[in-house]
């Protein structure tokens, strides 16, 4: 049976940059099949990009965060796998065939991640990381310990999660997962999910040969609206897996502190 795969792209204000992400996928070579499914967060309709090949687009006329716009795309995906994807974001290289066989053939494997670039042509190094615990949240922003990781390039990584800006997972196992936790408005919902990965006996793997630039942030002009997403997010991670203490302490902390 032939392998089919669905590209899911979240489009939140990144119209400009939405033209070079799918110009990024068509310019790929690979044998199986595939569609584009972009979930449209904006309030506006995305004219023009339906006259492209292989596009579906789910408007939802506002926007409803990104892990609940993930989750709509992947539950209208008919395919096997999915390939989450930012509009803000570029396929530089990626052998995708083999990629897929991997997970395929790898039942230990439950996401596949690139080697993420930024336009500086360096690895991001929020990309990827060890688990994320109130411990490691102090070391980071109260003493500055980095928690990142370096990587080998050209070596098959594990991490404890990776970001949610590019990744691909069979669609049976990320529904398995539960999708997204929808409770994540913007961030964490992807170090959520890896964490749930991982306890489910799978593993979270970077495959060095699959690169994608990653210009960031993108979605946003106000950085105070960004932080304000990223803390709320922080703090319901924290509660979900660490309890309500450890969230209250770091909410205290982040006032002394950041």
């Amino acid at each position: 049976m032939k392998t089919s795969l669905s590209f899911i792209v979240v489009n939140y204000q990144s119209r400009d940059f939405l033209e070079r992400c799918l110009a990024s996928i068509y310019k790929q070579s690979f044998a199986c099949s595939y569609e584009i499914i972009i979930v449209n967060n904006d309030n506006y309709p995305l004219d023009g990009f339906l006259d492209k090949p292989f596009i579906k687009i789910i408007n939802n006329n506002k926007n409803v965060g990104f892990g609940r716009a993930c989750n709509l795309g992947a539950r209208s995906s008919q395919n096997e796998f999915l390939f989450f994807l930012n509009p803000d974001a570029e396929i530089l290289s990626a052998k995708i065939d083999t990629m897929l066989n991997f997970l395929k053939k790898n039942e230990k494997a439950g996401l596949l991640a690139p080697k993420m670039l930024s336009a500086h042509d360096t690895i991001e190094p929020w990309s990827a990381g060890r688990e994320i615990t109130p411990l490691s949240i102090i070391l980071n922003n109260v003493f500055k310990k980095n928690g990142q990781l370096s990587m080998d390039p050209n070596t098959l990584f594990e991490f404890d999660w990776v970001s949610g800006g590019c990744f691909i997972i069979s669609k049976k196992f990320f529904l398995t997962c539960g999708g997204f936790d929808e409770k994540f408005f913007l961030y964490f919902e992807d170090v959520d999910l890896c964490k749930k990965i991982r306890s489910l006996g799978k593993k979270v793997f970077i495959f060095p040969q699959f690169n994608i630039l990653h210009l960031g942030g993108k979605s946003f002009l106000n950085t105070q609206e960004q932080k304000g997403y990223y803390y709320q997010s922080q703090d319901y991670y924290l509660k979900k897996h660490f309890g309500n203490f450890w969230s209250f302490v770091i909410r205290f902390l982040r006032k002394i502190f950041i």
